[in-house]
């Protein structure tokens, strides 16, 4: 069976951007240094190593989350760069197989950004590093920031090749810009790749920043866009639910949804993982975006590198991890007769479930998941490799 391992491993919370749908606070993001020490680092790439050579994984992506690295300086990213390359080369993995990503705003002085980019001329090694450029879309219309934004990620895409882009979903991000109009964006400045991300905490959805309405008025509008040929550009949005809908052909209908998480959850849960600046270890899901089980969405760690391996860590957590994803489903009478639920549960929507609580109060679905799952009913016609996400496979 063809699998990807994904890892990221949460180094930096430094970020000059605010993005109303991000999940860290403002005092988060106001420090200009790597939150993860590097006696953490090191243990964690120790522990990512060891855990690869346990896997054998097809593919590997480890990402270097959840802000601004840039901030950190060019020298800092080469340093983890390099580390982390040289933990896949010895592991057998390079280019073709594996891939290092880092997230970055690309907001700051024109000049200084361009001096910053324009190091990783000189920085080669046989595996690919992509920046993930967070696009905050009330940027966009900055009188400053949205022409520079624009030639800073072209000098990026010039020097690394390939460049990913990223939005943080929130209703003001949404009135902000329109699917079409993000499109167009991405498009004239070279994107191949959109990441949508959806990450509602448990504060954030406190502080109102979040119209459930607005923002799955704003996704179908976005499927509609990514389906019909209209735009080369492949998103998150439907590269992540597709596998899953596509097995509602092929699941058991006689099977219970504890029975067929029993089946399932083996397939997909260790094989993603999120690593804190501290080292705990949070299993993490694909739903809009990536969505860790973490306490910013009311979780706790499943356990520390520092204490265990992340083998023993998935082998000791997967009864813990299919017990959260089914209490979610079974304590709401929309999930528990909603014909999409044994799709559902193979995402990461139930922690939005867990999360948005009383926003999804009188909605058909306790978000929107329903309605890209009848979405994509409506369009058999896609497949899951036409919308595969073409990074470095």
């Amino acid at each position: 069976m063809s699998v990807e391992l994904q890892i990221q491993i949460d180094d930096m919370y430094a970020c000059l951007g605010r993005c109303a749908g991000c999940v860290l606070s403002t005092s988060e993001r106001r420090v200009t240094r790597p939150d993860m020490t590097e006696e953490v680092m090191d243990k964690a790439l120790s522990r990512v190593s060891d855990y690869i050579a346990e896997l054998k994984p097809s593919v590997i992506n480890i990402t270097f989350g959840i802000a601004d690295h840039f901030m950190a300086g060019s020298e800092y990213v080469e340093k983890i760069y390099r580390k982390t390359a040289a933990v896949l080369k010895s592991n057998g993995y390079g280019r073709g197989n594996a891939g290092i990503f880092f997230t970055t705003s690309m907001i700051g002085k024109r000049d200084e950004m361009e001096r910053k980019i324009r190091y990783f001329e000189r920085v080669k090694e046989d595996v690919p590093l992509v920046p993930v450029v967070i696009l905050d879309p009330t940027n966009i219309s900055h009188p400053k920031l949205a022409q520079q934004w624009v030639e800073t990620s072209r000098i990026t895409k010039e020097v690394f090749g390939m460049v990913e882009m990223a939005v943080n979903l929130s209703t003001i991000a949404c009135n902000a810009i329109t699917p079409q109009q993000l499109m167009d964006y991405a498009s004239d400045i070279g994107f191949a790749y959109l990441n949508v991300n959806w990450t509602p905490t448990v504060d954030s959805v406190k502080s109102g920043v979040y119209d459930l309405d607005v923002i799955e008025k704003w996704l179908l509008e976005l499927a509609h866009l990514t389906s019909g040929g209209e735009t080369k550009i492949r998103t998150s949005l439907l590269a992540h639910m597709l596998p899953a809908h596509a097995g509602l052909r092929t699941f058991d209908a006689s099977e219970s949804l504890a029975e067929h998480l029993i089946k399932y959850t083996p397939n997909m849960h260790p094989y993603s993982w999120q690593i804190s600046h501290e080292g705990d270890v949070f299993v993490k899901f694909d739903a809009l975006g990536d969505v860790p089980q973490t306490p910013r969405f009311g979780y706790r760690k499943f356990g520390s590198i520092f204490e265990s391996s992340l083998g023993e860590i998935a082998r000791r957590s997967e009864d813990e991890v299919r017990r959260d994803i089914l209490r979610e489903y079974v304590s709401d009478s929309r999930c528990v007769s909603c014909p999409y639920v044994k799709a559902c549960s193979m995402t990461g929507y139930h922690i939005y479930s867990h999360v948005v609580g009383d926003l999804g109060r009188g909605r058909e679905c306790p978000h929107f998941a329903k309605s890209v799952w009848k979405f994509l009913d409506e369009h058999p016609e896609l497949d899951v490799s036409s919308m595969r996400e073409q990074r470095f496979y």
